[in-house]
């Protein structure tokens, strides 16, 4: 776990483009095979990002705030069995159709999915992303600052609570502010899934979406367009 500080100056030091991601985004690599809502150019968007964090000379810097990496730990089997069930269910079904068709004297042959292990890959390269990322460490000051966001009802805020979604954001913001005001000029991007919370690009509560302008922070609701803003 790293410091706000510590992090904002080695994404100074060492990245030309950097971007936060919470905990949905990381798990919809595993998704992305069973939700429609997902773009198809998931996984390879995971799988360029992967690759850009594993250079030498890396230029991407991923941020994620201090509850993710609990958070994944804490979800990512019950989201690898929903992608595993679904899978099997369509080999089951491909096997009937296919057996079908062969009573009717068509011959397809009908493919396998199961034995590839979909998920459990795509869990890899999901962790592979989170275990590359510059893990922030909590802080009381932070804490304090998502109970803030939180009475006040911005975004993530709800009614019903959204501390951790709040803390997340408020970490994000505080290293952006500082390399910002550090003067580091390229891309700043904050992506995630959860737009029921943070609400859709084009209707952005008024109050957020200065926020995020005053300090250059481009908002995406997924990783392809996450990637594509950080130009990789």
């Amino acid at each position: 776990m790293v410091s706000i500080d510590d992090a904002a100056k080695k994404i100074v030091a060492s990245y030309g483009s950097v971007v936060f991601l919470d905990t949905c985004v990381l798990l919809d690599v595993i998704r992305a095979p069973i939700r429609e809502t997902l773009p198809i150019g998931t996984v390879e968007a995971a799988s360029r990002l992967a690759l850009a964090l594993s250079q030498p000379q890396g230029n991407v810097g991923v941020v994620v705030g201090s509850l993710v990496g609990q958070e994944w730990h804490d979800h990512f089997k019950s989201v690898n069995d929903e992608v595993s069930r679904f899978i099997e269910h369509i080999d089951d079904c491909i096997g009937r159709i296919d057996f079908s068709l062969g009573r009717l004297g068509v011959t397809v042959g009908a493919p396998a999915f199961v034995p590839h292990q979909l998920a459990d890959r795509l869990a890899d390269l999901s962790q592979l992303i989170l275990n590359q990322s510059i893990q922030l460490d909590d802080s009381p000051e932070i804490r304090l600052k998502a109970i803030d966001r939180l009475y006040a009802g911005r975004p993530p805020a709800r009614k019903d609570g959204q501390l951790k979604d709040c803390q997340i954001l408020e970490e994000c913001l505080a290293v952006a502010v500082q390399i910002r005001a550090a003067g580091f000029p390229g891309p700043v991007v904050y992506c995630t899934s959860n737009t029921r919370d943070y609400g859709e690009p084009n209707r952005l509560d008024g109050g957020f979406a200065a926020e995020l302008q005053s300090i250059a922070v481009t908002y995406t609701t997924n990783l392809p367009w996450a990637v594509t803003a950080l130009g990789i």
